[in-house]
Order: structure tokens, then C-alpha cells, then sequence
């Protein structure tokens, strides 16, 4: 792992066009590398970043897991750009991506994340924060991992069930560049939940499996990446009469080149084509019978292309002019179904439309500015002009001074971001004959920051206020009709509306404590001081099964108090020892909390603690073994979900016991 003073002046680039260190860069910014991901025992992306400050973890009924971000929620996530090598990696329907097992530790080098808004840099949906992956260029290793957990077969009795993975990376430097490739490949018997969404036992297939190849190619200034994943994972937490599950794939190729124009002033190109395939098979079942099968289809790409002029002035003057396109596709939404019958014929196919194709572009240009006022103190001024296509033209802004000196450093931070709604919450089609589009505008964000940190003999320090100013948030709400408009006139459909405004206002405290070279304790804590919502009366004439509530209300299903522990401690040249403990407050609930629920436990919402244990051995130079016990306590842990509230809650999974083999070579 890095020192103290190493990992403080680490370069990061995800909050400016110029790579700054954490001191000195605008906005919060936190680093995680591969040594530090190796050595504490991680397996995915979820466990690293419940130990970033500000983060929580909500666990979906649709199978995978959600990231609150300074306590803005969502079902998709959809309110955080993933960026892997630049390449965006949420889907265009649901606006999601995947942090469980879709992409493969092992293959990155590094993580940047953002807590707060990057609308100047990254333009559209870098929202709520930022997280940017580097993946690695250079290694040449092969590896395995078996793990074992407890999984329901009653609601009162468990088996064993099993995962496994295997990867290999190799690069080789030739006169011609450096060529990197990493191939992984992972099956997962899955978790067995005690009860579903209605709180039945109901043992279904839980299996998952993630497939994930890259090649890079490296010479001089010039990169290129071309990456392939699938991932095929179920709902968890169906009804009895159903099963759900998710394919995703992705294929990406992207590249990046930086060419000196003078002796001042670089020109940084990139570009990227993605194409995202994904699909949702369901089978629904009666009496133990399947009735109908059918799936969702749906066919995305898109495309981006940036050039950055970076002109360092001088030792105290930097500037930045940035132009930027994106542009993405949905090709043949659609949902197939086949109903069964003994009768004649014997099944019933038939297709409907989820969202006629559609493209929709963002040409935008930015500019940053970056000027020393005083000394060690810092001016960041950044604005950006993004056109769109589909939706009012947006300018977001950044005004943002630090100070860096040896022991201290202050910043402050004022800006704004957007997201643009996904296809499905403006353009999805509610029956055959829906012609409309969904007059939705894209939400903003407005945030304040103060933050304070301080450097001193083995410790680093650093205290974080922020306030968010959330508009035109969207939320869905179920409906028959909108403005006399058939949406489903039975128990209705979910349909989108724009809600007055949320504030959100909170601190994150970091503790990281060197005690010597082989002995390293970090903790951290976030404090929700204030997360309300104020729906305001909307403008629509709405049909709707039940009453929508108009009054201003805290923010449901999250934890006030959030904090993390963490020991890293090598006692020898063979072994390193990981340990860390979790802990999430109370979650406030809703009065109709498991009200629909065969099963009602409303202590699921108490607080709880995690516990987790990773054991380094090394066999020789060149190979490696560790033991890994997630969940040590056997905790029995539960995300109440806003989708419904009433419905049963989404369990985490138990203990699990994971070893691993890595051989360098």
C-alpha cells in the first residue's frame, strides 16, 4: 500500500481536466488502488465502496445493489456516471449498472470516486458523484477463488452453496507497444433468500454467471481498450408465481491520444463506441406449472468523442477548453410473451413495443480556469454549455478555492449537474395504441461544500459538510391515466412526474492513522443532518388507484448514521491481516411498511453491524493464498425498499467463507 504522504499526493483526474492531487483538486475525492483492493480481501465492487464516506448500500428486489450517494436514492442507478476507461457503463432504458459480480476487481488499477456534482467535466448524468475506473496495462498473473455460503432451502433449514471464479492477465512490451490482455470467468449457485417479496419461502434458481474479457494496446501517448462482459444474474426476491432474472452485455472499444500542439498547450483526444445488449427473461407459473414465458429485448449503443485543450500557463495559471459529443440509440425494445394451454392451438406468442426507436445526442463545451489568488490558495472557476437534443439546453457551473499548505487544506465548492431521464421514464410505450412521449425535464442538482482536513505526524484528518439542492426530481408514481390519457386502467402502471425539490444536507469524517509502516487504521462517518422531500402540486390531471401525497416528508429507508473501521496490519513477510466493521443506523419506514407481507418483522429495519476478515499468505515471490470470511457474525441484515414499502425486505447475504490462490509469474 502507499504511505500516508504517498497516497495524499496521489494524481487523480476525475474532478478536472488537470490531474491535481487530493489536496489540491476541486471537489471530494477519494482514491482506492489495486494494492489496497488486493490486500484488504474485496471480491466486488459493493464491499469497496461501503467504505466510502458518504455511500450507502441498498440491496434491490431486482438482483442487484443500489448506491445512495450523499442520500440520494434510486431503484436503477441511475443517479452516478460509472465510467470504466472513460466508457460509460449505465444501460439506456433503466439508466443501470451493475457493482455486484459484472465487473472484476482484479482487473483494475485504479478508482476515483466523486462524492458531489461533476456536471462541468462529464456533462449529463454525473449527478450525484463520479465513479471512475483505470483498469490495469501491465501484469502477468493467473488466479482462482472458491467461496462458500449458507443458503435457504426452508424457512427454517440451510444448505452449502457455492461460487467460483477464475482469471489470468498477461501483457508483454514489444517495439510495437505494450499489449495487455485479462480474461475472467465466474459461476455463482447464488443466495438463497428466507422469504420473497411477499414473505413466502419460495426456492428458486438464484445462479449467476459473469464473463469478462479486455485487450489493451499501448504505444507512446496512443491507448486503445476493447472490453466484453456478460452477466447473467436473477431477481432474488420474486412472488411465488414468478421468476426474473437479467442478461447483460456489453461491448466497448475505446481510445485515447495526447498530442503537444506547442510548447505549452496539449490536445487530448478520445473517443468510444458501445453497444449494450440486455434482456429480462421471466417465467410465470401456476400451480407449479409454467403458464407463460416470455422476455424483454432491448438493443443500445452509443457513442462519444472529446477534445481537451490544456494550456498550464504558467506555474500559477491553468486552462482547459473542452468540446464533447455524445450520441446513443434504442433499436427494437420490445417484450415477447408465450402463454401455454392444453387447449388448442397449445401456446399464444405475441410482441409489444417497450420503445419505438429513438436516438437523441449532447453536444457540449466547457472551459476551466484555474489561478493562484494568494499564496497557496487556489481560484477553480468552470462552466459548461451542453445542447440537447431531446430536452432544454443546460449550463452548469463550478466555483470552487482550496488551500494546500503543509499540514493544512480547506476547500470549498459550489456547483450544479443534471441527469437526463432514461427511455423508459420518457418514451416507454403503455400499450399498443401510446403515442405520447412523457414531457419530463432533466433533474438538477445545485451543491455546497465545505471541507477542512489536516496532516500530521502518522494522521490525516478530514471533516466534510456539504449541502444538496435536488429540483425537478422524478419519481414514479403508479397511475391509470395522465391528463386524460389511458396508462392502464386496471391497478395501474408507473409513470413518471417532475417533483418540486429535495434537500439534503450531511458531513463525512475520515480518520486515517499510519501507526507505522506495517500498521495502518482508517475510519470513517457520515451523518445525515437533514434529507426531505417536498413533492409540491403537480400540474397534470392524474388518475390514480391511491392518493398522492403532496406534503413535504424525510427521506424514507436510509440510515442517519453511517460509519466503517478498518485494520490493515502486516505482522510479517508472509502474512497480512485485514479486518473492518460496518454499521448502519436505524432506517426509518413508511406506516404501510410489510403491510402486503405474509411475514412481518419490522425490526428488519433496525440498525446493523457487518464484520468482515481477510487473511494474506504468501507462498513464495511469486504465488499467494488468502482466506476471506465475509459476514463474520452471521448478521442477519435486510434493505426495506421503497418498491414497494409494503412488500417483504431484500436480504443481504450471510456468512461466506472465500479462499483464493494468485501466482505471478
Amino acid at each position: 500500500d502507499l504511505s500516508l504522504e504517498e497516497l495524499m499526493n496521489v494524481k487523480v483526474s476525475v474532478s478536472s481536466s488537470f490531474q491535481q492531487s487530493l489536496k489540491s483538486t476541486p471537489g471530494i475525492v477519494r482514491v482506492i488502488n489495486q494494492d489496497a483492493i488486493s490486500s484488504n480481501g474485496w471480491q466486488n465492487l459493493q464491499q469497496l465502496l461501503m467504505h466510502i464516506p458518504g455511500i450507502q448500500i441498498s440491496v434491490s428486489k431486482n438482483g442487484h445493489s443500489n448506491i445512495w450517494m450523499r442520500g440520494v436514492q434510486n431503484r436503477n442507478n441511475n443517479k452516478v456516471l460509472l465510467l470504466i476507461d472513460g466508457v460509460p457503463q449505465h444501460d439506456l432504458y433503466y439508466g443501470n449498472f451493475n457493482i455486484n459480480k459484472q465487473v472484476p476487481l482484479q482487473v483494475i488499477e485504479k478508482i476515483e470516486v466523486l462524492n458531489g456534482p461533476g456536471g462541468v467535466v462529464h456533462g449529463a448524468n454525473s449527478f450525484a458523484g463520479v465513479i471512475a475506473i483505470t483498469t490495469k496495462s501491465q501484469e502477468k498473473s493467473v488466479g482462482a477463488h472458491i467461496s462458500q455460503q449458507a443458503s435457504y432451502t426452508s424457512s427454517t433449514n440451510t444448505e452449502s452453496v457455492y461460487q467460483g471464479q477464475v482469471y489470468g492477465d498477461y501483457n508483454w512490451q514489444s517495439t510495437l507497444g505494450n499489449f495487455y490482455f485479462f480474461t475472467s470467468a465466474l459461476k455463482d449457485d447464488g443466495f438463497q433468500p428466507q422469504y420473497n417479496r411477499s414473505g413466502e419461502f419460495v426456492t428458486r434458481d438464484v445462479s449467476s454467471e459473469s464473463y469478462n474479457l479486455l485487450g489493451k494496446y499501448q504505444y507512446q501517448s496512443f491507448n486503445m481498450q476493447i472490453n466484453y462482459s456478460d452477466y447473467a444474474y436473477p431477481y432474488r426476491f420474486t412472488k411465488a408465481e414468478r421468476w426474473q432474472g437479467y442478461d447483460k452485455q456489453i461491448f466497448s472499444i475505446s481510445a485515447n491520444y495526447t498530442q503537444p500542439i506547442s510548447s505549452d498547450i496539449d490536445l487530448k483526444l478520445s473517443a468510444y463506441h458501445k453497444h449494450y445488449d440486455f434482456s429480462r427473461p421471466k417465467e410465470n407459473y401456476d400451480n407449479g406449472f409454467v403458464e407463460s414465458s416470455g422476455e424483454s429485448l432491448h438493443d443500445t449503443s452509443a457513442q462519444g468523442v472529446d477534445a481537451v485543450f490544456l494550456w498550464p500557463v504558467s506555474a500559477t495559471r491553468h486552462v482547459s477548453f473542452g468540446l464533447n459529443y455524445n450520441r446513443d440509440w434504442s433499436r427494437n425494445t420490445v417484450e415477447n410473451l408465450t402463454e401455454f394451454s392444453t387447449e388448442f392451438p397449445p401456446n399464444i406468442t405475441s410482441e409489444a413495443s417497450l420503445v419505438e426507436d429513438a436516438s437523441r445526442y449532447v453536444l457540449g463545451v466547457f472551459t476551466e480556469f484555474q489561478q493562484e489568488i494568494f499564496s497557496e490558495y487556489w481560484l477553480h472557476l468552470g462552466l459548461r454549455y451542453d445542447d440537447l437534443s431531446d430536452f432544454e439546453n443546460q449550463l452548469n457551473y463550478r466555483i470552487s478555492v482550496t488551500k494546500e499548505s503543509d499540514d493544512f487544506y480547506y476547500k470549498f465548492l459550489l456547483g450544479t449537474s443534471y441527469r437526463v431521464p432514461s427511455y423508459r421514464e420518457y418514451l416507454k410505450k403503455y400499450n399498443d395504441d401510446y403515442d405520447h412521449k412523457n414531457a419530463l425535464n432533466p433533474e438538477q442538482m445545485k451543491t455546497l461544500e465545505l471541507a477542512i482536513g489536516y496532516t500530521f505526524d502518522q494522521h490525516d484528518i478530514s471533516l466534510v459538510w456539504y449541502f444538496n439542492h435536488y429540483q425537478d426530481f422524478i419519481k414514479e408514481v403508479n397511475v391509470n391515466a395522465v391528463d386524460g390519457i389511458e396508462i392502464d386502467s386496471g391497478s395501474g402502471d408507473e409513470y413518471g412526474f417532475n417533483f418540486d425539490h429535495i434537500e439534503i444536507n450531511g458531513i463525512e469524517f475520515t480518520w486515517l492513522w499510519q501507526l507505522q509502516e506495517s500498521l495502518r487504521i482508517k475510519s470513517s462517518l457520515s451523518y445525515l443532518l437533514e434529507a426531505s422531500e417536498t413533492p409540491g402540486m403537480l400540474t397534470q390531471e392524474i388518475v390514480s388507484p391511491e392518493p398522492i401525497s403532496t406534503d413535504k416528508t424525510n427521506l424514507m429507508f436510509m440510515s442517519d448514521l453511517t460509519a466503517t473501521v478498518e485494520l490493515n496490519y502486516q505482522f510479517s513477510e508472509r502474512y497480512q491481516l485485514y479486518w473492518d466493521l460496518i454499521y448502519y443506523g436505524d432506517r426509518s419506514v413508511p406506516s404501510n411498511y410489510q403491510s402486503q407481507s405474509a411475514v412481518s418483522q419490522l425490526e428488519n429495519a433496525n440498525d446493523f453491524f457487518l464484520s468482515n476478515v481477510n487473511l494474506q499468505i504468501a507462498i513464495n515471490d511469486q504465488s499467494r493464498l488468502s482466506i476471506a470470511v465475509n459476514n463474520i457474525f452471521d448478521e442477519n441484515m435486510y434493505s426495506p425498499s421503497p418498491d414497494p414499502a409494503s412488500d417483504y425486505d431484500s436480504q443481504w447475504s450471510r456468512r461466506q467463507l472465500l479462499i483464493s490462490v494468485e501466482w505471478q509469474f
